[in-house]
């Protein structure tokens, strides 16, 4: 009778147990993959939008200004922003001694040129101009280039969108002085 009684608690231990087989499957949820980049997503229109540039890395996204086609100007400026906690801005070669590059489309000329490009925190306040009244040019072409940097500090994980924007966007139109500018960004997540 004993030996009976230490059997059926031990069935009952077993069963509790699930079975007591080992090697079952833990109820605790995968940790997320934490992101080593940045992925971005070109926006599908817009007059005037951010586009990847050919030369972005896995951490460094550089980004290319292009305007609308059939249209002509002779500069544009913009304040672009990103969360600082999620990534920089950053020049886009290292050796630039401004936030922004100057595009394909605006000839400059000689020093001292209309290239500004002003970083403060997570906002950088660009400018790019032609001098004088020289010939308006095409504006759906490169205008302008910015970079953001992935921040591997952040401990973000793959997938985490990274909010960005552009605000007070304003062209050199061929004619007349200045006017309003919306850029379209697309979206912006570390992978």
């Amino acid at each position: 009778m004993t030996r009976w009684v230490f059997m059926a608690g031990a069935l009952v231990v077993l069963t509790a147990c699930g079975g007591g087989g080992g090697g079952g499957t833990s109820s605790q949820p995968s940790q997320p993959a934490k992101a080593v980049g940045l992925a971005y997503t070109d926006p599908a229109s817009g007059s005037f939008r951010l586009v990847r540039d050919a030369s972005s890395t896995s951490t460094k996204l550089i980004l290319r200004l292009v305007g609308p086609a059939a249209s002509t100007g002779r500069g544009v400026a913009f304040t672009f922003t990103v969360d600082p906690a999620l990534a920089d801005l950053v020049k886009v070669a290292d050796a630039d001694a401004e936030y922004v590059q100057n595009g394909d489309a605006f000839v400059l000329g000689d020093a001292p040129r209309f290239l500004k490009g002003i970083k403060q925190n997570g906002t950088v306040s660009v400018t790019v101009s032609q001098k004088g009244q020289g010939s308006a040019r095409a504006l759906d072409a490169t205008l302008l280039k910015v970079a953001v940097q992935f921040k591997a500090t952040a401990g973000l994980n793959a997938g985490t969108v990274i909010p960005i924007s552009v605000t007070e966007g304003q062209y050199l139109p061929a004619i007349g002085g200045p006017a309003a500018m919306n850029v379209s960004t697309g979206s912006l997540k570390a992978q």
